[in-house]
């Protein structure tokens, strides 16, 4: 697997846990190997909330994340906290952490994310509450 790639090379998903139109690209998955049998460790995604899209409120037992903003605005729920998302702002998700994002803005919120270690096994497992996270 080449160690350069484009992210145009990756489609969309809808995770579960992540409803209205908040969409997501694993770019990178734990377990990927290049070409001399190096092996990932972390996961990095690349994601898309339309406007009132948003992840349920969750946690990780092992897995720590950190979500940087690209474009867009919104709202998260980090623990106890509640912050305005923009451009340039960037949330550090320690494990047993509950947190949330919805887009509260008018166009898409894009952002990155960085977990380590890979965490995707079974929704249920992680979730707090159905729903929007509380955007105070």
């Amino acid at each position: 697997m080449s160690l350069i790639r484009h992210e145009l090379e990756y489609g969309w998903q809808n995770l579960d846990g992540h409803l209205g139109q908040a969409l997501t690209k694993i770019l990178i998955a734990a377990g990927e190997k290049d070409d001399k049998g190096n092996e990932a460790k972390m996961q990095f995604m690349q994601s898309a909330y339309e406007p009132g899209s948003y992840v349920e409120l969750h946690a990780h037992d092992e897995t720590e994340e950190i979500f940087y903003v690209i474009s867009g605005t919104g709202r998260a729920q980090v623990g106890e906290e509640h912050v305005t998302l923009t451009p340039g702002n960037f949330l550090w998700v320690p494990p047993h952490t509950a947190h949330g994002i919805t887009n509260t803005g008018t166009e898409p919120l894009k952002f990155l994310i960085i977990a380590y270690p890979q965490y995707y096994t079974n929704w249920d497992d992680h979730k707090i509450a159905d729903g929007a996270p509380a955007v105070k």
